[in-house]
């Protein structure tokens, strides 16, 4: 799996990209990025989550204070869009099989 993370709006130093190959290393740098996210509001991150060669997502994250310490950021927005978002646009097998698939992701990077 690799994970890139783009930073789109900050300030010229904040406004980087990073690329790594678990959801934990994603978490510890989004929590990095945290550190100097507006303290009202947010700013836009984008992110795409590679699985293998057949199977991504791409989404965007409202980089703010409240993920200085949170875990599980991504998979977390993931479940959230595809469960909210995406009902009407997938059809429920190929839903249940990338919820299932973000779940079964545990960590041991």
């Amino acid at each position: 799996m690799m994970i890139t993370i783009k930073r789109l709006e900050g300030s010229l130093e904040d406004c980087v990209e990073f690329k790594v190959e678990s959801f934990k290393q994603a978490d510890k740098m989004i929590n990095i990025m945290s550190r100097t996210a507006p303290k009202e509001g947010y700013d836009k991150t984008r992110f795409e989550v590679v699985y293998n060669e057949d199977c991504s997502y791409e989404g965007r994250l409202d980089l703010s204070k409240r993920y200085l310490e949170e875990e599980n950021i991504l998979q977390s927005q993931m479940l959230y869009v595809l469960d909210n978002a995406l009902k009407v646009e997938k059809d429920e097998g190929q839903k249940e099989e990338i919820v299932e698939l973000i779940k079964k992701t545990k960590e041991t990077k």
